[in-house]
């Protein structure tokens, strides 16, 4: 049945990159190929300066992961987890499904000395985290944007439902930890009253239970560790504000930080809307030239911004992609050396 499903979705996935190669080109041609090459031109060594933010901004989240495993991040090293978080976004760049397989890995690679339910309750907890905080930068840009622009009427009505979808997003998450709602026991005995699922919510019923432990144990038994974490996530929402800011400002744009949350609230929603075109190419930058241009710019600028941040992007997982090979190649060689000894001891 999931074989079935991949070959039906491969095609329109195939179909949603090619059309977003196509729009890609097409607004590069329609802002004008020596625009484009004149405002990156004009950013020169702060191109390097944003590339850098985009490293700390790893950093952050790095450690906000760490926090989460509490005791147990003993068992593996910061740079090891800095490595782990740079691979997974590197195949977070495929799109939805690259996001999934990207948080997989960081579970399986993490190290054997990592209990499987500590792994998995910190990839969700950091995942949660970095979308409710998301939820709530995008909350404070949308009310900017509704402050600073002069919206149509149907426009700020939309933005006003939208802000209240995500106040009460935020809200039920709030209640559901505090509370300590069974968010996963629960859904997984739903789940288990349908064959198809039954066998294997058995077999994994023990593995749930103690991840939604870990999970709400987070809030209630560590407070500290909960909020810094938590913390830390906002804190690389506002360096993404911060990025939108100095890009425009190496170009010469006039835009406040005020404007630089708004557009990088409307932008989180460009990303939502792109989550299953394979890496966001086309829609991110044509959003991206919609949403400058209500600030009073060009779109030459708003495809200069989405396209430095792109580039930013793409060597961060470039660097990611070689985390990942010397990972994967640390673990056979663990493995090997483990198979070697499981031999000696046998023969002894």
């Amino acid at each position: 049945m999931s074989s079935t499903v991949a070959r039906t979705r491969l095609p329109l996935r195939l179909l949603a990159a090619t059309f977003g190669v196509s729009m890609f080109a097409y607004l590069v041609h329609r802002a004008g190929p020596a625009k484009l090459l004149e405002s990156m031109t004009a950013l020169g060594w702060g191109l390097a300066l944003v590339m850098a933010w985009g490293g700390v901004a790893h950093v952050v989240k790095t450690w906000a992961w760490r926090l989460m495993l509490l005791d147990e991040k003993r068992e593996v090293s910061f740079a090891r987890m800095l490595g782990l978080r740079l691979a997974s976004e590197a195949v977070g760049q495929l799109g939805g499904l690259g996001q999934m397989f990207g948080e997989g890995l960081r579970v399986s690679l993490l190290g054997p000395g990592m209990p499987l339910a500590s792994g998995i309750s910190s990839v969700t907890i950091d995942r949660a985290f970095f979308i409710i905080s998301a939820a709530l930068v995008t909350i404070v840009g949308l009310l900017a944007v509704l402050t600073v622009l002069p919206l149509p009427h149907t426009l700020a009505l939309y933005a006003g439902m939208f802000v209240l979808i995500l106040l009460a997003v935020v809200f039920v998450a709030a209640v559901a930890v505090r509370k300590r709602w069974p968010m996963l026991s629960g859904p997984a005995q739903i789940l288990g009253r349908i064959r198809y699922f039954r066998a294997w919510i058995e077999r994994e019923r023990t593995l749930i239970h103690s991840v939604e432990n870990n999970l709400l144990d987070f809030y209630h038994h560590t407070p500290g560790s909960f909020w810094a974490s938590f913390i830390l996530n906002l804190a690389c929402h506002a360096a993404a504000v911060f990025e939108v800011y100095l890009i425009l400002w190496l170009m010469g744009a006039k835009v406040s930080l005020f404007g630089a949350l708004a557009i990088e609230a409307l932008t989180k929603l460009v990303n939502i809307a792109g989550t299953f075109n394979p890496g966001n190419i086309g829609t991110y930058e044509g959003g991206n030239m919609l949403i400058v241009k209500m600030f009073g710019l060009s779109g030459a600028a708003g495809l200069t911004l989405a396209f430095t941040r792109r580039l930013r992007a793409i060597f961060w997982a470039a660097v990611g992609g070689l985390c990942l090979i010397m990972l994967a190649k640390r673990r056979e060689q663990s493995n090997a050396i483990g198979r070697e000894e499981d031999i000696y001891a046998n023969w002894a």
